[in-house]
């Protein structure tokens, strides 16, 4: 495991989104059983609790009343949640669970079971949980600093280099949020050191990724077990834990009966989630092939386990893939719909447990557990220190000096404290919201002592992003308009002048060049050099009288200021040389090139809380520029503006206001700077044409309600959205504008879909003429700073 491997390769979004989708067939091989030909079966078992043994066998185990009775959870990503529905029926039917044993998602929903959750707790989480949110890793987006929400905000992928070697993941999620989300569940049993002493005795498998053992958890940090016992590989990345690299306990043992027998269960009812149910016309291609060869070599080890269980619950799956975590409801219900199917053998199996713990207690057996999610013990930490594995401590000079220096910070604020479980996940987990670690968790040893583990994110000598959309209209005629983004960064180290070079293609092209020179950590002088080239139609009426290519090659020196985490202030001065090609039409400019000289002042703010489809926050740009051509006899004054700010009155409703604004403030400038509105705020319903003009002024109202969510992987959420437009356009004085301006109003609904490349909407617009269009649009997309295109 090369440290080289732990890096941005993508958007985690993206990465998780191509793994599932384009080889779910091999990783489903631990999700359906562990059916990967590669893996080799464990070649012993060892038995991890605190205290340890000294040679790694089962310590000593609580009494429980006989017939001891247990259940063996499965793997299988979303499938696992027809063990819910299982539980349900155990419940429901009276039969005492004593032992709980499970891997991978059995893990966890073992775990909740054995801490207490009743299996109709288990249900509600499984359905009103945002799996989407919890699996992939977003860090707190108000927590970053302001250069990494808008980069994020305006590129989809990232590709980080080091070295001439492109660096890759370990996995293609952390998953720090499904960590994050386990603790809290958990947190009444945060101090719990022994498993066995659960309200229920719980096992968790994994696998040692370094020697193929397998690892049966039954004591140590139970979020850590159950993030080990659940780390698909390609998915997931290892967990470093205690000295092991650890992945799925489904490559070892994915129905660990044996387990449970060997924990001194008299009953064992197993949860089955793999079948070999291919026929051969599913087998023409290499994906579902190579998965069924892998079922085949796995088989014979679940098999052994089965017949080892008193009973085996198979629930129907058909139709239904691994990676199906927004299909929670269906999914239970599947495990309810099994046990109900085999409701007479659990039936008779709980008056044969009845009848032995009546006859060896004299009592009616009855479970009491009641799980306190909200409890919050007191910790007094001695000590505290951190844990970086031992791999990537190898090239610790790649990391961020910063990542260290807060992790320093975090075990100083730690240690002597006297805090709560809470205090500690703030302290901790608010690293992970710094961009700066690839994943960040800690462990509590005796009470007393706090063990900060974490793997700071490693700094790429350069990186390359990508950002890309396309806007399309169909009116009397469909017009279409792909759009690219590409940057590009070096990066020597931190505290050294950084190399920019970025492009961009739509109708406008161009490319730009900068050194940012940092004078403070937040201050920056950018020299830099642009060329761009702009096709420009001119119309008379909706006819082109000419068609003109306008290109601006030029420089300029500017200061950068990031003001907190929200604001970035550019002051710069700039000259350049613009010429101007007739491609074809009449003739409407006298000149043909000309050079110009002048500054821009731009002021951006950002406080949106997601980058797609934010909820709240605002997004704010003001931006002036002056500038003189050799031909003109003054000077030329633009300033423009647009605020967007969005607020959730309703958990599933979203309002947002939009205010936008351009004006020629004094001379009147030639017609080929004039404004143009439209962008990510198209004005629909209207011809491009028709929104040109020296002054501009817009308002609308949007309002989008969530409707459902995308698959695991494609997306996040479905969204239907409407709302209005009003304002107008003006060519001539300034004073006189609002009397005289060209108002325009507009109106649109459709749907939106928070997809993994980017923001997509679909829809139709009537403007105040009446005229009707249909639109698409994928995005957002930004031109780059510097250029003097509006946004």
């Amino acid at each position: 495991m090369k440290r080289g491997s732990l890096g941005t390769f993508l958007n985690t979004q993206m990465v998780l989104a191509a793994l599932l989708l384009l080889v779910a067939p091999l990783v489903a091989a631990e999700e359906e059983g562990g059916r990967a030909a590669s893996v080799v079966p464990a070649v012993s078992r060892v038995w991890v609790g605190r205290p340890a043994t000294p040679d790694g066998t089962i310590p000593a185990r609580p009494a429980r009343p006989e017939p001891v009775v247990a259940v063996a959870l499965a793997g299988g990503g979303a499938w696992g949640f027809a063990h819910v529905g299982v539980l349900e029926m155990i419940e429901e039917l009276g039969i005492p669970v004593d032992i709980v044993v499970g891997t991978s998602i059995g893990s966890i929903v073992g775990s909740l079971y054995a801490a207490g959750y009743t299996a109709e707790q288990l249900a509600v989480i499984a359905e009103t949980t945002d799996w989407n949110a919890v699996l992939f890793d977003a860090e707190d987006r108000l927590q970053l600093g302001y250069e990494d929400r808008r980069r994020r905000r305006a590129f989809r992928a990232t590709l980080g280099f080091r070295e001439g070697q492109l660096l890759l993941p370990t996995g293609a999620s952390s998953a720090q949020r499904v960590v994050e989300y386990l603790d809290d569940l958990l947190r009444s049993h945060a101090l719990t050191d022994s498993f066995l002493e659960m309200p229920r005795s719980l096992a968790i498998v994994a696998a040692d990724l370094v020697t193929g053992e397998e690892i049966v958890y039954i004591g140590g940090d139970l979020k850590t077990a159950i993030r080990a016992s659940m780390s698909v590989p390609g998915a997931f990345s290892p967990v470093y834990y205690e000295g092991r690299y650890l992945i799925d306990g489904g490559w070892v043992n994915n129905i660990p009966v044996n387990v449970a027998r060997q924990l001194g269960a008299d009953i064992v009812i197993a949860v089955n989630l793999n079948v070999m149910d291919r026929r051969a016309e599913d087998l023409q291609s290499i994906g579902p092939i190579l998965d069924q060869s892998a079922r085949i070599v796995r088989q014979q080890s679940i098999v052994e386990n089965l017949e080892q269980a008193d009973l085996v619950i198979t629930p129907d799956l058909r139709g239904l893939l691994p990676t199906d975590f927004q299909r929670a409801v269906e999914l239970v219900g599947r495990g309810r719909d099994a046990a109900a199917a085999g409701r007479e053998e659990l039936a008779e199996l709980a008056e044969e447990i009845r009848a032995k713990r009546i006859a060896a207690t004299g009592r009616e057996p009855v479970e009491r557990f009641r799980v306190r999610p909200e409890a919050d013990e007191t910790v007094v930490i001695a000590r505290a220190r951190y844990v970086i594995p031992p791999v990537a401590l190898e090239t610790a000079e790649q990391f961020n000096p910063v990542s260290i220096e807060l992790l320093e910070e975090a075990v100083e604020t730690l240690q002597g404290s006297s805090t709560t479980i809470t205090g500690i996940q703030r302290v901790v987990y608010a690293l992970y919201d710094t961009a700066l670690f690839e994943y960040v968790s800690y462990d509590i040893v005796d009470r007393s002592e706090v063990v900060v583990y974490a793997i700071p994110r490693e700094l790429p000598r350069s990186s390359l992003s990508l950002g890309f959309g396309m806007r399309a209209q169909l009116l009397e005629n469909s017009l279409a308009l792909g759009i690219a983004h590409m940057r590009y960064t070096h990066n020597p180290g931190a505290g050294a002048a950084r190399w920019v070079a970025e492009g961009w293609l739509s109708r406008t092209a161009g490319a730009r060049l900068a050194l940012e020179v940092p004078i403070t950590p937040r201050v920056y002088l950018v020299p830099a050099m642009y060329a761009i080239s702009e096709n420009m139609p001119f119309y008379d009426g909706r006819a082109v009288e000419s068609f003109y290519v306008r290109r601006r090659f030029g420089g300029e020196t500017g200061v950068s200021f990031y003001l907190g985490q929200s604001w970035d202030v550019t002051l710069a001065g700039f000259g350049e040389w613009l010429a101007l090609q007739r491609l074809s039409g009449a003739r409407t400019f006298d000149i043909e090139g000309t050079a110009r000289y002048g500054g821009r002042l731009e002021l951006w703010r950002d406080t949106l809380d997601r980058d797609l489809f934010p909820r709240g926050g605002s997004e704010t740009r003001l931006s002036y520029r002056i500038h003189r051509d050799t031909e003109q006899e003054h000077w030329a004054h633009l300033v423009s503006g647009a605020t967007r700010r969005y607020w959730s009155p309703f958990r599933r409703l979203t309002l947002r206001t939009l205010a936008r604004g351009g004006s020629d403030l004094i001379s009147g400038v030639a017609l080929y700077e004039r404004f143009f509105l439209g962008g990510t705020e198209n004005w629909y319903g209207y011809y491009y044409q028709e929104l040109q003009g020296r002054h501009y002024a817009v308002a609308g109202l949007d309002a989008r309600v969530r409707l459902g969510q995308l698959p695991l992987g494609v997306g996040d959420g479905v969204y239907l959205k409407a709302g209005a437009q009003a304002g107008g356009v003006h060519e001539g004085p300034l004073e006189r504008s609002i009397d005289e301006m060209d108002r325009r109003l507009g109106f649109h609904g459709g749907f939106a879909f928070d997809t993994a490349l980017g923001a997509l909407h679909l829809g139709v617009a009537v403007n105040s003429e009446g005229r009707v269009m249909s639109f698409l649009e994928l995005g957002p997309v930004y031109t780059p700073g510097g250029t003097g295109y509006d946004w």
